[in-house]
């Protein structure tokens, strides 16, 4: 939706002068940080809803502007409104049901109902569902992980956004965003306007007739921005060419087993650190005598602060410390995360038992790292709450670090982590790479598509400085 923000979204901001501003679905905060912003500069309230950010919200949490939710758990708290944008989970059940908390089940639409702009309402959700995490979604339609086109009402191996789950058909009854709008609004079309925008997957705004007729200055927005018939073809044939883009480039990326639509970050990215040698020195004697309730934790202080805003940003269901030692860390993250109003789960390895944890919040296993699947019982991974963040942190070794990555690597979720740890050893030799730093080079080359290394955290103090060089991974 970022790309309707000077020509749509800003322009209906201004001319409705509004006080409360809902997004739902912020992704990786594009459209958040200019709401955010509009909305200081003018004095209005502005809220977000998403159960898994894909950005630092830690400016956002100050304000208590951020809700980590389903949209369809909190939203009904957050009305009235003047603008609600709609970008986030695009299957029917969510989006008609969100049309509901904004506008009513039946009857006349109260006066303080709010403009809502919906994205997705072109192909490919507007005729189908899709579930980002099919499990929050009750009433949903059969759906594989694979790819769609607009030439196949089916699934197809030939189509884009292969990695979510699809409806295995598109059409027919409650099936897709505009489907959902429709249904929810078609006893009360006389009420509303509904503007439906061609291109970049579409966009529906939707006004109520009361507002306009309360503000000149809105209507006359709403007119400028409605395409003419000319213009509304051009769009419809731009976004036809757009599409057959990018079937056509992912069909030339499988064809030659390449990524063109996504840079690997194995080649883009060196592993070399801004922490020179010497410093790196320093650091490691200060961690070393480092220690938390008792126990080392084994953090610098780089880490330690970007491990903090990860937990704020993710506020994870379970935590993996695949390699403990003492527990420090273990003990750090349950209370920090527990400060933070989370249910704390930690699930510490280690081959050498600590001293006893007396603490319900860690689940300890003594093992062989390299031999996860004979600790884990598959039902006790399967009831354990997501997010996931697992860090690898056992003996540095390639293979090791290779096990543990290949054990989680199949049940990493969206909105998962990935932290592997120490790839920075190469630099207290001064060789080019170190065991790990290789690995992750290769399974950056092999699995890049599916993780985006998070260079937020990576630089967030300068380039890769962290003990992980390009080892903080966020599963696509």
């Amino acid at each position: 939706m970022k790309r309707f923000w000077s020509s749509v979204i800003h322009p209906i901001l201004q001319s409705a002068k509004a006080r409360h501003i809902v997004e739902v679905g912020a992704f990786q905060g594009a459209n958040t940080a200019k709401l955010a912003r509009w909305a200081a500069e003018n004095g209005a309230r502005f809220d977000c809803i998403d159960p898994v950010p894909d950005f630092d919200t830690a400016t956002l949490d100050v304000a208590g502007q951020m809700h980590r939710a389903l949209s369809l758990d909190v939203l009904a708290d957050l009305m009235p409104a003047d603008l609600v944008l709609v970008d986030g989970d695009h299957n029917w059940h969510t989006v008609f049901h969100e049309m509901q908390i904004l506008y009513g089940e039946n009857g006349p639409i109260a006066e303080t109902a709010p403009i809502a702009i919906c994205h997705d309402v072109g192909w490919p959700y507007g005729r189908r569902d899709m579930y980002y995490a099919p499990e929050t979604v009750p009433a949903q339609h059969p759906s594989l992980s694979q790819g769609i086109s607009p030439y196949d009402r089916g699934l197809t191996p030939y189509g884009i956004n292969q990695t979510f789950h699809n409806a295995t058909q598109e059409g027919g009854p409650r099936n897709g965003v505009r489907t959902a709008i429709e249904d929810a609004l078609h006893l009360r079309q006389d009420q509303v306007d509904i503007l439906w925008l061609d291109g970049l997957f579409g966009l529906a705004v939707i006004v109520p007739k009361a507002r306009l007729r309360a503000n000149p200055r809105l209507a006359e927005t709403l007119a400028r921005i409605t395409p003419t018939p000319e213009i509304r073809q051009m769009l419809r044939l731009l976004e036809k060419e757009r599409i057959d883009g990018l079937l056509a480039a992912g069909q030339l990326a499988r064809l030659t087993g390449t990524e063109i639509s996504r840079p690997d970050p194995a080649r883009t990215r060196s592993f070399d650190s801004a922490i020179s040698q010497d410093l790196l020195g320093t650091l490691q004697a200060g961690m070393l005598k480092q220690s938390y309730r008792g126990r080392a934790i084994m953090l610098n202080p780089f880490d330690m602060a970007n491990m903090l805003q990860l937990l704020q940003q993710v506020r994870p269901g379970t935590v993996f410390e695949i390699g403990t030692a003492e527990g420090g860390r273990a003990l750090w993250m349950a209370d920090t995360l527990q400060a933070l109003g989370c249910q704390p789960q930690i699930v510490a390895v280690d081959i050498i038992e600590p001293r006893a944890f007396d603490d319900p919040r860690i689940t300890f296993f003594q093992g062989d790292a390299a031999k996860l699947a004979d600790l884990f019982a598959p039902d006790f991974l399967a009831n354990l709450p997501r997010p996931w963040i697992v860090i690898e942190d056992a003996a540095h070794f390639g293979d090791l670090t290779a096990a543990v990555v290949q054990f989680f690597d199949p049940m990493l979720q969206s909105g998962d982590w990935l932290l592997i740890e120490d790839g920075i050893l190469n630099q207290f030799t001064g060789h080019s790479s170190s065991a790990i730093s290789d690995f992750v080079a290769g399974f950056l080359q092999a699995r890049g598509h599916t993780y985006k290394v998070a260079t937020e955290y990576c630089d967030r103090f300068g380039y890769n400085v962290t003990s992980n060089p390009n080892g903080w991974l966020k599963r696509a």
